[in-house]
């Protein structure tokens, strides 16, 4: 039996070593992959403050949570550094790893490695490159979701480099793609003047928290992200079979009027606008004006209050009832929009 020891030695040996291979080829695959994979930079231009653009960050990962898209990050420096598992509507899931590094000027974002789990035993390395289309397809759908949503959130998705940006040029650019957001104003004309002791920016707040409660039981869900007693800020999320519709909306509270501005609103993995060149989109822009600005000044009964000469009609409670029917079945308006749908994020 002594003979045999030597070979039982060298074969665990053995083991070991190719065990020790596989591990540096791993290290090394990745290591060389890092370097092919995909680097956006966008610079803030006067929007942020590495402060704020981290704040955002935050706020992002609030509102794109869910339960088949899981993040787990840790904020080294001004870096993060997150691991993204996206459970597939088929089988398996990817994973993602994505670097975050936030500058005074300029937000950084790495996909260092992109894996797909088909199985126990079928594990696939995604790259932007492949004879395998679907393999490009996940990568670009991975992309889409961990470094365009951000970049889209932000407002910042154009602003390719500091010098185009920082031209006359693109400054108009910018100023142009601002315009294309939506602000509206409507006057109170006498409709919300003191009520037993209130301001009227207490009476309206407290009834733009009840429209939100509506709302929220219609099937939206609104995400508060700050609030003083003369202003509003926060995210509205729908669920549809394009991806979650987003919009960030801004409530100014004034002594006479409410401004309502919408800063940003996307589809899946789109930034839309209402001058998108997809006539669905701009259709879906539209009706998201509809459903979440003038619908709430049509509770409020000051939809058609454009000047501050204006008169309300007293409808009464009756216009509050019908409101409250219109608002448990909004969503079936985003469905006729694009009825067809598409869940991978390519509208």
């Amino acid at each position: 039996m002594k003979y045999f020891r030597p070979y039982y030695k060298f074969r665990f040996a053995k083991a070991n070593i190719y065990k020790l291979a596989i591990t540096f080829f791993l290290i090394l695959f990745t290591s060389i992959s890092s370097f092919g994979q995909t680097k956006e930079i966008r610079y803030y231009d006067g929007k942020y403050t590495q402060e704020t653009a981290l704040k955002k960050f935050y706020e992002f990962l609030k509102v794109y949570k869910d339960d088949k898209l899981q993040y787990n990050g840790k904020l080294e420096g001004n870096t993060i550094k997150a691991n993204w598992k996206n459970t597939l509507l088929g089988s398996g899931y990817v994973v993602s790893n994505v670097q975050y590094t936030f500058y005074s000027d300029r937000i950084e974002i790495y996909l260092l490695l992109s894996t797909y789990y088909k199985d126990e035993t079928n594990v696939i390395m995604l790259r932007p490159k492949s004879v395998d289309q679907q393999i490009v397809k996940l990568y670009k759908f991975e992309e889409d979701t961990h470094i365009h949503d951000v970049l889209a959130f932000m407002n910042i998705d154009k602003n390719i480099t500091k010098e185009t940006t920082s031209s006359p040029k693109t400054t108009t650019q910018t100023k142009s793609t601002t315009s294309e957001q939506t602000t509206e104003t409507r006057y109170y004309n006498g409709r919300y003047d003191y009520t037993n002791g209130l301001s009227s920016k207490e009476v309206v707040l407290h009834k733009i928290k009840s429209y939100i409660d509506i709302k929220s039981k219609a099937g939206a869900s609104f995400l508060k992200l700050e609030e003083k007693p003369d202003f509003l800020s926060g995210t509205w999320t729908v669920k549809s079979a394009q991806g979650n519709i987003v919009l960030g909306l801004d409530y100014e509270i004034g002594d006479k009027s409410l401004t309502i501005k919408l800063k940003y609103l996307t589809v899946g993995s789109q930034a839309i606008s209402k001058k998108h060149p997809k006539e669905e989109l701009r259709n879906l822009y539209n009706v998201a004006i509809e459903n979440f600005i003038l619908d709430l000044f049509k509770y409020l009964e000051i939809k058609n209050n454009t000047t501050s000469k204006q008169t309300t009609p007293a409808t009464g409670s009756n216009a509050n009832s019908q409101y409250v029917a219109d608002a448990n079945s909004f969503s079936e308006a985003f469905k006729k929009v694009n009825p067809k749908g598409n869940s991978n994020c390519t509208v």
